[in-house]
């Protein structure tokens, strides 16, 4: 008798579990379903929802791949896997110039650039001539050692000092003249006052060509993108569009400046270039033809958004996707002239510029 008890009790409970997590389940379908209709880039009737979730509402991810549910209550995975060290770097970056190696760019902040480092003319790296070298040996020199003296010319005289590879901090933005009238940008990312380094890049020195780099290039705000492509745009001229099957996310970006629509503009992207970095590359091939080289772009463009759902759950959704001005459906940029991205050196940059099959090309256009 007591036998029958336990075993009456054991499946009430698994039938009131059941019950339970059906009901949660429902909860959660019913509010995805909601989520979906108002929020959705796709336009989906209440009753396509409910076939398609109807077995499951992972199914929803053959409509958009974005779609996620995440459950906050879970902890961090552990992995046995070591914590990455940040790499470290010389913090300079040279070219040639004529008979010369020169030191374009010292980061700003660095150690070496503290004592004393500076744009100039480099003699020696440890007490050798380097005039007779190539610039694939120093590359390969830099690469090898973690530590150099360098002999360069300081207010008109040779200054030795010991550079040690560091840690460097990249600002979002950040740049350098390749030469006369170039001017190289990294960009990686948009965020709050980017438009003002910009800018100060930009405002230097006086520049017909400006070489910017969108490799890996994704995040940020849209504002502070399209403030940047507006440099470049003509003033009123469409930078780019957001565009939903939900009326609240569509709005369009337009050009207020275009002080530099004269410019000629080349452009580095690399399977990594994506959304906001994307769409800067997109706007500025149709509105000032700018030239593209690198590897052909992700295509993912879509804007998407958490929800919070039950029990401390989440859902990710695909809200809205980014357009050029022609309103073409990208599928990623495919580049004027390909070049294969090495992901190396100083943010893929070499320490000798001109050891870059990339930066050659440059240099040709």
């Amino acid at each position: 008798m007591r036998k029958e008890i336990f075993f009456w009790f054991v499946r009430s409970f698994i039938v009131i579990i059941l019950l339970f997590s059906c009901s949660k389940n429902n909860e959660i379908r019913e509010k995805i379903i909601e989520i979906f209709l108002n929020h959705s880039y796709y336009n989906l009737s209440y009753d396509e929802l409910v076939s398609i979730t109807k077995k499951d509402v992972s199914n929803l991810r053959k409509v958009d791949k974005n779609f996620n549910i995440i459950n906050l209550m879970r902890g961090r995975v552990k992995t046995n896997k070591p914590i990455e060290i940040g790499k470290f770097f010389y913090p300079f970056i040279i070219k040639k110039d004529f008979n010369d190696y020169k030191i374009i760019y010292v980061f700003k902040n660095s150690k070496a650039e503290k004592k004393g480092l500076s744009a100039s003319v480099i003699y020696k790296i440890n007490n050798i001539e380097i005039n007779n070298k190539t610039q694939n040996d120093l590359e390969y020199l830099l690469e090898a050692s973690d530590s150099v003296d360098i002999t360069f010319e300081k207010d008109g005289k040779p200054v030795s000092m010991k550079v040690e590879k560091e840690s460097i901090f990249f600002p979002f933005v950040w740049g350098f003249s390749l030469r006369e009238n170039v001017r190289y940008i990294r960009i990686l990312g948009f965020f709050q006052n980017s438009d003002v380094s910009f800018r100060d890049i930009l405002v230097e020195k006086p520049l017909n060509t400006v070489v910017l780099d969108l490799r890996d290039l994704k995040m940020g705000d849209y504002k502070e993108a399209a403030k940047i492509a507006g440099f470049f745009v003509s003033k009123n001229n469409v930078i780019y569009h957001i565009k939903s099957s939900k009326k609240i996310y569509n709005t369009t970006f337009t050009s207020d400046d275009g002080s530099f629509s004269k410019v000629k503009i080349i452009i580095l992207v690399n399977s990594k270039t994506s959304f906001l970095g994307e769409s800067l590359a997109a706007s500025l091939k149709e509105n000032n033809n700018a030239i593209i080289i690198g590897e052909k772009t992700s295509g993912d463009l879509y804007l998407t958004r958490t929800f919070d759902l039950v029990d401390k759950k989440i859902c990710v959704l695909s809200v809205a996707k980014l357009y050029p001005p022609s309103l073409v459906d990208l599928k990623g940029i495919v580049p004027d002239y390909y070049f294969k991205d090495l992901e190396r050196g100083i943010n893929g940059l070499n320490y000798i510029l001109d050891t870059d099959p990339l930066f050659n090309e440059i240099f040709k256009n």
